[in-house]
């Protein structure tokens, strides 16, 4: 999301419109809200700061609802939008931001449009993910308690906005490489701290979840438009909010652009890999899983993306690569396997593996399917290696996305529709 908003802000900036950012940032010591220019990078587009923002869920749910739904004076927002007025706000994610904001700019007339990167307001997390399937269908009041049961309690999420929050995280990772004994503790705190959440079902509890999903939909009910990155994201969201407009555009990154494939590397074997977190709702344990179902000598299996912690039989992983590596790793790769098990709203290595002459297979639940021939898409793991082994008779990309400029145009010609209604 970060790389997709980065990319458009500073093509819009190029062209020479007026772009103003506001994102949500660290917290002081004052506890009150409040907007603050931040343009100490010298950015072509103003950049503000919206510090002491409502706390950032970026996983795992809300244990705290009330602390999701602060009021702020909205007069905060009212004068800032008075400041730089704006024709039209592209929002990127509502996470962070008072419901205050979406009220002052509805009192100025000004059109908002929300780009659906995840699910996060439709869902007290952003996947809408739980016990291993979406419960984008079944969206009650107890999976929101359900998926929260593990949630972080506020103040570990203030942290996590904090300045400080590198340091703490890899003087963390020092500390439970070296003192096992520290680490048991901790699981055993965890769990403490987990069963406290069992009581979640109690009729006070439960209003506020009520109050805090009722939040979300008064924001959303604000927003003028919905540019859905895909047609399934375009499906969940018109489930969930019946009444919303909105436009389907797939999306693309600015630096792909940038980025050549090479003659691809020479090997025996078809290398197959995966690139993303070691989690399970990104089809990390499904990778496994075809990699044991297809062991033989003529395939081998890769990983990229995070951090290589155990060793995985018929699994070469990577760990961490940086953007400028990727043409490299793809050199090295014969077949990308996407296979999110949570419905996910785009996939940007679909396009990267399309800009990269990369063959990819995608599992139904990936929104980037769009851009893709239906014989890259697999129903189940049998499906897939069939599909697999079947590649070079019928393998065949259906490319669709657009060069980043041309994406910018779309969203720029949409902004124009969006303020004559």
């Amino acid at each position: 999301m970060i790389n997709y908003a980065t990319g458009i802000i500073e093509e819009q900036a190029l062209l020479g419109h007026e772009v103003y950012v506001l994102y949500p940032g660290n917290l002081d010591i004052t506890r009150r809200t409040k907007i603050i220019e931040n343009n100490k990078d010298r950015h072509i587009y103003k950049v503000f700061e919206l510090r002491n923002s409502l706390p950032l869920a970026v996983f795992k749910g809300i244990k705290n609802p009330d602390e999701f739904m602060k009021q702020v004076d909205k007069q905060i927002y009212t004068d800032f939008l008075k400041k730089i007025n704006p024709e039209i706000i592209h929002i990127h994610t509502i996470m962070g931001i008072h419901q205050e904001f979406f009220l002052a700019a509805k009192e100025l007339s000004i059109k908002l449009l929300f780009t659906t990167h995840d699910y996060f307001g439709l869902s007290p997390e952003p996947n809408f993910y739980l016990n291993g399937t979406s419960f984008d269908k079944n969206n009650t009041i107890d999976n929101w308690i359900e998926v929260s049961k593990g949630a972080l309690p506020t103040w570990k999420l203030r942290i996590l906005q904090t300045n400080m929050y590198p340091l703490i995280r890899y003087l963390g990772k020092k500390i439970k490489k070296k003192k096992n004994v520290f680490l048991k503790k901790n699981i055993k705190l965890e769990k403490k701290e987990k069963n406290k959440t069992l009581d979640l079902s109690r009729s006070s509890q439960r209003d506020r979840y009520v109050c805090l999903k009722s939040y979300y939909e008064k924001i959303f009910s604000l927003i003028d438009f919905f540019h859905y990155n895909s047609n399934l994201s375009k499906e969940v969201y018109e489930y969930n909010i019946p009444s919303i407009r909105g436009q389907v555009i797939p999306i693309t990154l600015k630096y792909l652009d940038e980025i050549k494939p090479k003659t691809k590397n020479k090997s025996k074997k078809v290398r197959i890999a995966y690139i993303g977190p070691d989690k399970e709702f990104k089809g990390f344990d499904e990778f496994k899983k075809i990699s044991n179902l297809m062991a033989r000598d003529d395939y081998e299996f890769h990983t990229y993306g995070y951090d290589v912690q155990e060793t995985i039989s018929n699994i070469i992983q990577h760990g961490r690569y940086k953007p400028y590596e990727l043409s490299n790793i793809y050199a090295d790769i014969d077949i990308l396997l996407v296979m999110s098990k949570w419905k996910e709203t785009f996939g940007l290595t679909v396009i990267e593996s399309i800009n990269l002459d990369t063959p990819v297979f995608v599992s139904e639940c990936v929104g980037a399917k769009d851009l893709l021939n239906s014989n890259s898409i697999y129903e189940n793991l049998a499906q897939l290696k069939k599909k697999i082994e079947e590649i070079e008779s019928y393998y065949k990309i259906q490319e669709k996305y657009l060069p980043f400029s041309e994406h910018c145009n779309s969203i720029i010609k949409l902004y124009s529709v969006i303020k004559k209604k």
